[in-house]
This record gives structure tokens, C-alpha cells and sequence, in this order.
């Protein structure tokens, strides 16, 4: 599959989805799960897009396996449940990406139970992995921005990433994780995980964040 520079390769929400042995081209999330209340009108009768996997896949450039981005909606607004497994990317934006955004219409959102497993990474061009406030900014100057504020009203919790390598980094550090201080990240839990490269040697953004690195190089400092 290619796509053209700012569209995503696949866009999934629902449940029981099952994504495999796939070639992706783009400039855009590789794949991008959504949750199913994200325009405030749920269609599917289903609280939280779950139940999702996607393995066996190799992405060329993309923006990363990517969960989100998920605003607060007063309706349900979730994604529970979604495992990425075996994903080579070459010259990615970035790999693991995790990524919450401003609601204009108040309520919630929930992120949680992702995992990231079998994940390889060469010549990464940002970060290998981000966890935060969606980073957008469009031709026409909209969007979020390259440095948005957190979002408080958006939980992360439970994200696990294991077995990683990401080499020859040409940007940026080993990762970012961005939770507010209202609301932080907790368990997002890293095992097995190595990012080298230019800067990956630097210490990781990581505001808010807590959770368990075992094996992880360069650690996180806030750990």
C-alpha cells in the first residue's frame, strides 16, 4: 500500500480486527486506531475500539503503529485492548505512538492495555517512541502544533512495550513521554527496549510518567 503524504495507510475503529502481513508507504500513521465515539455520535453500539491486532508488517517512512489521537468526547471515547506485533519500519517519523488531543465538547477519553511487541527501527527520523499530546501541524498552520500542552482529561495507563530496537536515530532523543500533571501516565512499562543513534544517548522527555523499565537503553530518567 502507498498513500500520499498526509494520508493514514489504515484508519480502524470497532472490535475484533485483525490486521496482518502488510507493506505500508507513507508519510502518515502506518496504521491508526481510533476510538469509536470520536465524532460524539457512536455508530457501532460498542463502548471502546478493542480487541485489535496487527502483526507480520513492514512500514517504509509512516508516522508509527499509532493509537489515537483520542480527544474527550462526553460520550464513550476509548481504546481498550490493541496489541501491534513484528513491525519493522525503515526511516520512520516515528514507531510507538500513543497519542491523546484537545475536545472542544468536555467529557473524557481513555487510552489503555496496548502493547507493542517485536518492534525494529532503522535510521529512525524523531522519536522512536512517543506517548503525549498529538504533534500537528498542518500546511495551512493548524492543528496542535509540533509541542502541544498535555491533555488532562485523556488517561493513559497500561502500555507495554517489549522487545524493541530502534538504530541509527538521526534525530531527536530515545523517546517522549508527555502526561500532565493533573493526570499522569501510569504503567507504561518497557522491556527489552534499545535505541541508538545521534541523540538517542540523551536523557528521554519524560514529564508525568510512571511505570517499570527493565532493560531499557538509555533509560528514562523520570523512572
Amino acid at each position: 500500500m502507498f498513500a500520499s503524504q498526509n494520508t493514514d495507510g489504515f484508519d480502524l475503529a470497532g472490535q475484533n480486527i485483525y490486521i496482518h502481513d502488510c507493506n505500508v508507504t507513507n508519510f502518515d500513521d502506518a496504521i491508526a486506531v481510533k476510538p469509536t465515539g470520536k465524532t460524539g455520535n457512536n455508530p457501532f453500539g460498542i463502548s471502546c475500539t478493542g480487541n485489535l491486532t496487527a502483526e507480520n508488517m513492514h512500514v517504509t517512512y509512516g508516522v508509527g503503529m499509532s493509537i489515537g489521537s483520542v480527544p474527550p468526547e462526553p460520550t464513550d471515547n476509548c481504546v481498550d485492548g490493541v496489541v501491534f506485533r513484528n513491525i519493522t519500519f525503515a526511516a520512520p517519523l516515528k514507531t510507538v505512538y500513543v497519542k491523546s488531543n484537545e475536545g472542544r465538547n468536555g467529557g473524557t477519553g481513555l487510552i489503555q492495555n496496548v502493547r507493542y511487541e517485536g518492534i525494529r527501527a532503522t535510521d529512525a527520523i524523531w522519536w522512536p517512541i512517543y506517548v503525549g499530546p498529538q504533534q500537528q501541524l498542518q500546511p495551512d498552520g493548524g492543528g496542535e502544533g509540533w509541542w502541544p500542552n498535555t491533555v488532562p482529561e485523556v488517561t493513559i495507563r497500561n502500555v507495554s512495550i517489549v522487545d524493541m530496537v530502534a538504530t541509527g536515530c538521526l534525530w531527536g532523543r530515545a523517546g517522549a513521554l508527555r502526561g500532565n500533571v493533573s493526570n499522569p501516565h501510569t504503567h507504561i512499562d518497557m522491556t527489552n527496549v534499545r535505541v541508538t543513534g545521534w541523540n538517542a544517548s540523551m536523557d528521554w522527555v519524560c514529564e508525568h510518567t510512571s511505570g517499570v523499565a527493565t532493560n531499557v537503553i538509555p533509560r528514562p530518567g523520570c523512572y
